[in-house]
């Protein structure tokens, strides 16, 4: 007999808000999305502030980074992690659209979304 899943796990969602290069907390927060979603995790991700800029195209890695942070937000899905959003006002507030976005990464939030999505998940983490 098949062992009982149990109840879902409650949903996390995490708030990536730093700059792609110069630092590694974009990278960092990345990581904790990829873990999350390879140990079966309910994860959803949120590119806002400065953190919208990890999903712009044509990004060129710094030579010290191991890995291109456009190819870790690529390789979200296939790590289970099936919710990618960015919020609408901070690609306006930089003077961005979705069309400098790399194709199909992330669903635009408008405020309004963000708030039901706030409210729907269960746990925070914020980098």
């Amino acid at each position: 007999m098949p062992a009982s899943s149990g109840p879902p796990s409650p949903r996390l969602l995490l708030i990536s808000r730093h700059a792609p290069y110069g630092q590694s907390l974009a990278r960092e927060a990345l990581d904790v999305a990829l873990a999350a979603g390879a140990m079966g995790m309910n994860v959803s991700v949120l590119f806002m502030e400065d953190g919208v800029y990890q999903l712009c195209k044509d990004q060129q890695a710094e030579l010290d980074e191991s890995a291109h942070v456009g190819q870790l937000v690529a390789a979200l899905p296939q790590y289970g992690v099936k919710h990618v959003y960015v919020e609408a006002a901070s690609l306006q507030d930089r003077g961005l659209s979705a069309a400098d976005l790399e194709p199909g990464t992330a669903t635009l939030l408008e405020q309004i979304e963000l708030q039901a999505l706030i409210n729907e998940c269960k746990v925070f983490f914020c980098h």
